[in-house]
Formats: structure tokens, C-alpha cells, sequence
């Protein structure tokens, strides 16, 4: 009668290499990525974000006047003279700045009747030379009489007032905005 099954010895040595296999199916073409124009329609769907948020600024605002080549716009709110650059930069306009007096004329057309409305100018940089948010010369200007008189030392701002004309004051007064779209 034959004994137990003994467990499983080692393995034994390798044996010699086999023949080399079939070549395999091709596979299936990959997608190639095209970052260029992936990068381009991000950047599409950037100008697009920042454009309807600069229109849903625009919608807000309850008064228009046109003059020439440009369109006034204001939501008759009051704020400092950097907070209403801010304010119309983010609107995708710039602070009012009439260039004539038909310009002049626009902005009174849609001002409150009392009160004034910031200028896009201003002599911080020297006094007494007046010049727009850019750094531009003022070219057209319609001072009230006596201004810009710098009345204790620190008006560096200006506003157009129901007369229409101007007078400098302090940047940090609040005053009505209006916006100017090219």
C-alpha cells in the first residue's frame, strides 16, 4: 500500500525561452489634446464673464445722456472720487470727463439737481495742474469764477455743479458719478 502525498518540493530550474507570440490587435486612437485652443476658450469664456458683468453694472443705471461719440450713464449714487473710478472702470467705462461744452451740457442733462458730480481730473500729482485718470492734460475746462482755488490747501478733485461749472474739492467727499462709455 502506497504512503501519504508529501507536500510540494521546490521549484524546479526554468526552461528554455518559447517562440515569440502573434502580434496583438491595434488599439484604439487616443484624443489628443489641442491645449492651445483649450487655453483660447478659457480665455473666451474670461472676456465673456467680464463682459456681462460690466452690462449687469450698466443695467443698474437709471440715467443716460449722449453726446457725440460718447454715452453718460449714472446710478445717481454717491461715493469718494477712487471709489467712482473704481466704480465706472468696473462698469468697463471711465469716470466723466467732458472734453467740450456739449459734453458739459450731457452731464447736467442727467446730474440731481442739487448737489455736484465728479470730474475725472485732478492736481494730485502737481498742484494746480489739473489732469484726467490717466494722466492725460485737461484740454477743456469751465472753471466757476475764483476756482480751482485749492481752499485749505487740499482740493485735488473737482465736480461739475447744476450751474455747469466747476469747482475743486476734496477727493474724499462724497459725490453723484456719472460714467462715460466710448
Amino acid at each position: 500500500m502506497p504512503g501519504r502525498i508529501g507536500g510540494q518540493g521546490p521549484p524546479g530550474i526554468n526552461g528554455p525561452k518559447g517562440t515569440k507570440g502573434d502580434t496583438g490587435y491595434p488599439g484604439l486612437k487616443g484624443q489628443s489634446a489641442d491645449m492651445h485652443r483649450i487655453a483660447q476658450l478659457e480665455a473666451e469664456i474670461q472676456d465673456m464673464k467680464t463682459t456681462i458683468s460690466s452690462l449687469e453694472k450698466r443695467m443698474q443705471f437709471t440715467g443716460w445722456s449722449n453726446y457725440g461719440h460718447k454715452r453718460f450713464g449714472t446710478k445717481n449714487d454717491q461715493l469718494t472720487f477712487d471709489e467712482g473710478v473704481n466704480f465706472c472702470k468696473e462698469a468697463s467705462g471711465e469716470i466723466a470727463m467732458p472734453a467740450n461744452e456739449g459734453e458739459n451740457a450731457a452731464l447736467m442733462r442727467i446730474m440731481p439737481s442739487s448737489g455736484g458730480v465728479y470730474l475725472g481730473l485732478n492736481d494730485r500729482v502737481t498742484e494746480g495742474r489739473f489732469e484726467d485718470v490717466s494722466g492725460n492734460d485737461v484740454t477743456f475746462t469751465n472753471w466757476k469764477s475764483g476756482e480751482p482755488n485749492n481752499y485749505r490747501g487740499n482740493e485735488d478733485c473737482a465736480i461739475i455743479t447744476s450751474d455747469g461749472t466747476w469747482n475743486d474739492v476734496l477727493c474724499s467727499q462724497s459725490y453723484t458719478i456719472i460714467c462715460q462709455f466710448r
